[in-house]
């Protein structure tokens, strides 16, 4: 580490002579330029404009504004703070590394002052990928550039700036690599972005082609059962099948399949009888591409048990119905919703089957719920007596 002390400016004497006239033997005395202040001033570097604070590696110089003697000095620290005279002084800093160098000067008052100096390096950066590319897919890119801690090459719609990029991979993550494009046609810009600045090193024009699906499942059904849906499409990462109120967006569907999981694949409706529409929407964008309107129709079912049990006793109960998964068979307050059944048995464990009755006396429904929506599709009264 190379440190010299602090230069004292030196003191100017001027010597002031009074006027001699006849009989005057007295002489006034020299007057003294009053001394300059020394204060604190604080240096700062950045890599980059607005970057991150460079924390060591630097070697400072601040240099007198007038003579250009030397302040002070040191070496492989970040920042500092030294005691210097006030006035205005030149500023010098170089990082060791690369020899990447800046100069500035400071304006310091008594009151002290504070400097921030940018160490701006002119990086420079290539970067090769197809010129079109289909909505939603994922293109190859090749870079070069510095590769420094965080930098990215992104994709971009032209006009916005770096920090809105739609999707992007680190440069840490390899060379060339993977970078998906937007869901959407048009024309859009692959970047190479410098992290620390967010300055663009690099940039490539690329245009969007549409994306197309198709959709193929029967015009009508009934409320609540499961289709098959055949489709095409690009079967991107988590695009989906589903069915959705026709005024709701894509992001409310109602049921839905990924297309992951097959073609065809297995969509269940909604359990209230009218018109939808069954859609393949993109998952990243939840844009549709394709979209088909279907019927469901209303379903019926019937519960038949005795008109009176006694209390805590197993009744049998016969049932018809859509059989739909985890529908059930329940006996309820009159007065309650069907989430609060008292007692119940699913469908699927078969026709007839047993259900409890409560074990206080009074008047109950039984009912057959649809589990999805919770509907009640039939019900019957039934007394239990002590």
């Amino acid at each position: 580490m190379i440190m010299r002390p602090l230069i004292t400016t030196a003191l100017v004497t001027t010597l002031f002579t009074s006027a001699v006239y006849a009989n005057d033997t007295n002489t006034q005395a020299p007057a003294t330029a009053p001394t300059v202040k020394s204060a604190e001033a604080t240096l700062v570097a950045t890599d980059m404009q607005g970057g991150p604070v460079i924390d060591g590696g630097l070697h400072w110089i601040v240099r007198h504004g007038a003579t250009g003697e030397i302040l002070y000095e040191e070496s492989d620290v970040g920042s500092v703070t030294a005691e210097i005279p006030a006035g205005v002084h030149d500023v010098e800093v170089v990082r060791l590394a690369d020899e990447a160098r800046a100069e500035a000067e400071i304006e310091l008052t008594p009151r002290g002052a504070k400097l921030i100096i940018p160490l701006v390096v002119e990086h420079q950066a290539v970067i090769e990928a197809p010129e079109t590319a289909v909505a939603g897919e994922t293109v190859r890119v090749s870079w070069n550039g510095p590769n420094e801690k965080r930098d990215f090459v992104a994709v971009y719609v032209p006009d916005d700036g770096n920090r809105r990029k739609i999707h992007h991979f680190n440069t840490s993550n390899g060379n060339p690599f993977n970078l998906k494009m937007p869901e959407r046609s048009g024309t859009y810009e692959i970047r190479y972005v410098l992290y620390k600045s967010g300055d663009t090193l690099a940039q490539q024009s690329i245009e969007i082609t549409p994306v197309e699906a198709t959709l193929e499942a029967p015009e009508q059904a009934p409320a609540g059962a499961t289709i098959q849906v055949e489709w095409t499409g690009p079967d991107y990462r988590s695009d989906y099948v589903g069915v959705f109120a026709p005024e709701d967006g894509n992001r409310n569907k109602i049921h839905q399949f990924y297309t992951q999981h097959g073609n065809p694949g297995e969509l269940k409706l909604p359990e209230t009888p009218g018109t939808y529409e069954i859609r393949y929407v993109l998952y990243d964008s939840r844009q549709d591409l394709a979209r088909q309107t279907i019927e469901t129709t209303p379903i019926e079912a019937t519960v038949q048990a005795p008109d009176t049990a006694q209390v805590g006793t197993n009744v049998r109960v016969s049932w018809t119905g859509p059989d739909y998964r985890s529908d059930f068979v329940g006996v309820f307050d009159p007065e309650a919703g069907n989430r609060n059944k008292i007692n119940s048995f699913y469908t699927q464990h078969g026709n007839p089957s047993n259900l409890k009755m409560p074990d206080e006396p009074g008047t109950y429904e039984i009912r057959y719920v649809l589990y999805d929506s919770r509907q009640t599709l039939a019900k019957q009264t039934i007394e239990v007596t002590e």
